[in-house]
C-alpha cells in the first residue's frame, strides 16, 4: 500500500482517480473538479477520441491485450500532458498493466492518487446487470480481488463513494449517476469537496479557531457503534471546531462483547468514519486511546495503532493523536507521510503524580513539541492549585511562541484547566452515553464559566432596518446564544445609527437591513461585500475598535443553491435572476462565485439593469426587459433566483404554446428555484412545483435561515444550532401560511 503523502509543494498538481468500473470514478471526479474548480478528464473518453472507436468495439475487434497496451500509454501521456489543475480519472483496467502502476505509483509521490471504493456487493450486482462495456471472459468477483491490492499499491488516499447506486434512475459504465434523486446532495457535495480541498492543500479542512489561536474545542465521541447517534451528530456538535472519533471505544456489533483485548477491524473503523463523514464536515481527530493513558486500545499493538493511523491519513482524516510512548521510528515515518493533515503528540498521567513545574512535564513537551503539530499534556487535580501550576506552565510556552499546547487536568478538581485550556479543550454533550473523561464538560457549561469568572466579556448585537421578519431576530439569535452558553445579547435597533451603536465598548456586531444596506459609514469591506457592493452584517474585532463590513446574503444563497442542486449538474450553463432591486446584486455574485457561463436578469427598469451590468461587467450577464424574452436558443436555467420584492409575479411568461412547462423550467436535470418572498408558496415557487420533482424550492424563510447561520458564525466564531433556528422559523412560516 501506497502511503498517504499529502499534496505535494505544488498545491495544482493534478487529481487522479483509479477504482473499479462502477465505483463511481467519474461521478465523484465531476464534483471533485466543481469544488476545485478543475477540468475533470475522463480517460475513456479520451481513448475514444484520440481512436475513433468505442471502448466495446475497440476489445472486439483487436482483443484486451491490445487494449491494455493503448490504455497504458494513454495514461503515461495524461500524467505528463495534464499533471496541473486537473482531475483524471482512469478506466478499472490501467492497474492490470505494470508499465501504468509504476507510472501511478511515481506520481504518488507528487500528487494525490486517489482511489476510489464502494461496496463490494453493490459493484459486483451492478457490473453484472452492466451491458455497455465490453465483458472481462472472467467474474466480477475474480477481477475486483485480483486488483485490490494494486489498487491499493498505486494509491495514496481512499475515498469511499457515499452514493448508493440504488438512489439512482439509471447509471453510466463508469458508476456516474444521471438525475439522480439521492436524498442527501448537500452532504454529499460537502463531503467531496472537504476532501478533495484537503488532499490536494487548496484548501486544508483544520479547525480555523485553532489555526486563528483561538479558542477551540473538539467534541468527543464515546459510542461504540455510531450508527444510532448519526441522526444527533449536529446537535450534538453544535459550536464545536472538531469531532474526537475514539477508535478505542468502537466496538463491531458482530464482535462478542467480552472480547479483551480488543482492537476494532480496520474496515469496521473506516465504514464509521465514512458514515461520521455524511453527517459532518467538521474536522476528524483520530484517537487509539491505549490502556496505560486511560484507554481500551492495547498498549502493544503498536503495529495495530499504526496501521490504523496510517490508513486514517489515506481517508484525509485532519488530526491524528499519536502517544508519545509509541516507538520513535514508528512515529517519525507517521510523520513524513502526514501531508497536510496535523499530527497531536499526547501524553496522559492518571496517578495524580504528576507536576506542572516538573523536568518530567518539560520533557514531555519538548518530546511533543519535536513531531507534532499540537502537543497534549494531560494530568489529574488533587486540589485547585493544581490548575494555576498548569495555567502557568502554558502561559510560559505561549509567550515563547512554542506550538499549540493542550494541557488538561482531569478529575472534577481539574475542571477549571478545562475552562481555560484555549486549544482544542475536549468537551463532552447531554446526549452522550458518558463522558470521555472524569470532569469533563460541556461547551456550554465552559462558556457559562468562562463568563463568570470574567474571561468571555457580554457583547451586544443589533439589528438595524426594516428586516421582513424583524419581530423574529432577538428570539433567533439570542436563543442561540443561550444554546452554546454565550452571554451575548441581540436587539432591535431600528432608528439608531450604526455610528452611535459601535462607538460602545460592548458592541459586537450588527444586522443591517434596507434602507440601510448599501448607505453604511465608510467601513472596511469584506472582499465580497466589497464586490457586491452590499452590506448587510458588520463585525466588530478588539473591542469594537476594529469594524467591517460583510455580506452574509450571499452565502445563504450559495447554502440553499448547493444543498438542492442535482449532483450531476457540474456545469452551469445558465441561471435567470428575475428583479434588479440591491438583493439581485448578492445573487448575481452568487452565481458568478458557483461558475455559471450565462446569467440573464430580468428587470423592467432600463437603468437599474445598466448599474448591474457596470458592477458586473466581468461577468456574462444578459438584459431582459422581462422574463418572456428569454432566448429560446439558450440553454433553460438550472438557478431561477426572484429577488422581487413583490409576490405577484406575472406567470403569463413562464406558459408557453403547446403547453407546460415552457423553456424556463425544460432543463432536464432539474434545478433551484428561489423566491426570496416570505411566503411558503409563491406563485413561481408553485409553477416550479409543476415541473416536477427535480425542480428544488426555496422561499424567503429557508434564505432567512442560512443567513443567520452565517451572521452567527461571523459574530461569535462557532457554528449556530441549525435546528433550533430552522424549527423556529418554520413555525413562523407555518402561522404566515395560516394567516393567508
Amino acid at each position: 500500500m501506497t502511503e498517504a503523502t499529502g499534496s505535494s509543494s505544488n498545491m495544482l498538481q493534478s487529481v487522479v482517480l483509479v477504482g473499479m468500473r462502477g465505483s463511481g470514478k467519474s461521478f465523484i471526479g465531476k464534483l471533485a473538479a466543481a469544488a476545485l474548480g478543475w477540468a475533470f478528464v475522463d480517460a475513456d473518453i479520451v481513448f475514444e477520441e484520440k481512436h475513433k472507436i468505442g471502448v466495446r468495439d475497440f476489445v472486439r475487434q483487436r482483443g484486451w491485450p491490445a487494449f491494455r497496451e493503448a490504455e497504458s500509454q494513454l495514461a503515461t501521456d495524461l500524467l505528463e500532458s495534464h499533471s496541473l489543475g486537473h482531475v483524471i480519472s482512469f478506466g478499472g483496467g490501467v492497474v492490470e498493466v505494470e508499465s501504468a502502476r509504476q507510472a501511478l505509483v511515481e506520481y504518488s509521490n507528487k500528487g494525490p492518487v486517489v482511489h476510489i471504493t464502494r461496496e463490494e456487493q453493490e459493484i459486483i450486482k451492478y457490473l453484472n446487470e452492466e451491458t455497455d462495456r465490453p465483458p472481462y471472459g472472467e467474474s466480477v468477483s475474480d477481477v475486483l480481488h485480483r486488483r485490490q491490492p494494486w489498487f491499493a499499491n498505486c494509491s495514496n488516499f481512499e475515498y469511499i463513494n457515499p452514493v448508493d447506486i440504488r438512489h439512482s434512475t439509471k447509471v453510466d459504465a463508469q458508476g456516474d449517476l444521471s438525475h439522480s434523486l439521492h436524498p442527501n446532495i448537500e452532504r454529499v457535495r460537502r463531503d467531496v469537496a472537504r476532501f478533495f480541498g484537503h488532499v490536494t492543500g487548496q484548501h486544508p479542512n483544520l479547525a480555523p479557531n485553532l489555526v486563528n489561536n483561538k479558542r477551540s474545542y473538539f467534541l468527543c465521541l464515546t459510542y461504540p457503534d455510531l450508527t444510532p447517534a448519526l441522526s444527533d451528530i449536529e446537535e450534538l456538535t453544535t459550536g464545536a471546531d472538531a469531532i474526537e472519533l475514539r477508535v478505542d471505544l468502537l466496538h463491531s456489533p458482530q464482535d462478542p462483547d467480552d472480547l479483551s483485548p480488543y482492537i476494532p477491524p480496520v474496515d469496521y473503523v473506516f465504514s464509521q468514519l465514512a458514515a461520521l463523514r455524511q453527517h459532518s464536515d467538521l474536522p476528524i481527530v483520530f484517537t487509539a486511546r491505549t490502556t496505560s493513558e486511560g484507554g481500551k486500545f492495547p498498549s502493544s499493538s503498536s503495529a495495530e495503532a499504526f496501521e490504523l493511523f496510517h490508513t486514517a491519513l489515506r481517508h484525509g482524516v485532519e488530526y491524528i493523536d499519536v502517544e508519545m510512548a509509541w516507538p520513535t521510528n514508528l512515529i517519525q515515518n507517521l510523520v513524513s507521510q502526514k501531508g497536510q493533515s496535523q499530527i497531536v503528540a499526547s501524553y496522559h498521567d492518571w496517578s495524580g503524580n504528576l507536576k506542572w513545574d516538573s523536568k518530567v512535564v518539560e520533557d514531555k513537551y519538548w518530546l511533543g513539541e519535536s513531531f507534532a503539530d499540537i502537543v497534549k499534556i494531560v494530568g489529574k487535580a488533587n486540589v485547585l492549585e493544581d490548575n494555576f501550576a498548569l495555567h502557568n506552565f502554558v502561559e510560559q510556552k505561549r509567550a515563547s511562541g512554542a506550538k499549540p499546547i493542550i494541557a488538561i487536568n482531569m478529575g472534577f478538581e481539574g475542571k477549571l484547566s478545562r475552562v481555560l485550556n484555549r486549544t482544542f479543550s475536549p468537551v463532552t454533550h447531554p446526549l452522550l452515553p458518558n463522558k470521555a473523561a472524569p470532569g469533563q464538560m460541556s461547551l456550554a457549561e465552559i462558556q457559562t464559566t468562562l463568563h463568570s469568572i470574567g474571561q468571555l466579556p457580554p457583547l451586544r448585537f443589533y439589528g438595524l432596518g426594516k428586516h421582513p421578519l424583524r419581530s423574529l431576530l432577538p428570539t433567533l439569535f439570542n436563543s442561540a446564544f443561550e444554546t452554546l452558553g454565550l452571554p451575548h445579547h441581540f436587539e432591535l435597533a431600528e432608528d439608531k445609527s450604526l455610528g452611535d451603536l459601535s462607538t460602545s465598548p460592548d458592541f459586537g456586531g450588527a444586522l443591517i437591513s434596507s434602507p440601510f444596506t448599501l448607505d453604511v459609514p465608510k467601513l472596511p469591506l469584506s472582499p465580497d461585500s466589497s464586490n457586491i457592493g452590499v452590506v448587510d452584517t458588520v463585525t466588530a474585532e478588539n473591542e469594537g475598535k476594529k469594524l467591517t463590513g460583510e455580506n452574509a446574503e450571499w452565502q445563504a444563497l450559495r447554502a440553499s443553491i448547493l444543498s438542492r442542486l442535482p449532483l450531476e449538474s457540474e456545469s452551469l450553463d445558465s441561471a435567470l435572476v428575475i428583479g434588479g432591486d440591491q438583493n439581485a446584486r448578492s445573487a448575481i455574485y452568487t452565481l458568478q462565485r458557483l461558475g455559471v457561463k450565462t446569467i440573464f436578469l430580468a428587470e423592467n427598469s432600463s437603468e437599474t439593469a445598466h448599474q448591474l451590468l457596470e458592477t458586473f461587467s466581468r461577468t456574462d450577464l444578459r438584459h431582459l426587459h422581462s422574463v418572456d424574452q428569454y432566448p429560446s436558443n439558450a440553454s433553460s436555467p438550472s438557478i431561477i433566483i426572484n429577488t422581487s420584492p413583490t409576490s405577484s409575479i406575472n406567470l403569463t411568461p413562464f406558459e408557453k404554446p403547446g403547453g407546460s412547462p415552457g423553456t424556463i423550467f425544460a432543463n432536464p436535470l432539474g434545478g433551484v428555484v428561489i423566491d426570496m418572498t416570505f411566503k411558503t408558496l409563491t406563485p413561481l415557487l408553485e409553477r416550479a412545483g409543476e415541473a416536477g420533482p427535480r425542480w428544488k424550492l426555496v422561499n424567503g424563510f429557508d434564505v432567512t435561515c442560512e443567513q443567520v447561520f452565517s451572521q452567527f458564525y461571523m459574530w461569535t466564531g462557532r457554528r449556530c444550532p441549525r435546528k433550533q433556528i430552522h424549527d423556529i422559523v418554520k413555525k413562523a412560516s407555518q402561522d404566515e401560511l395560516l394567516k393567508s
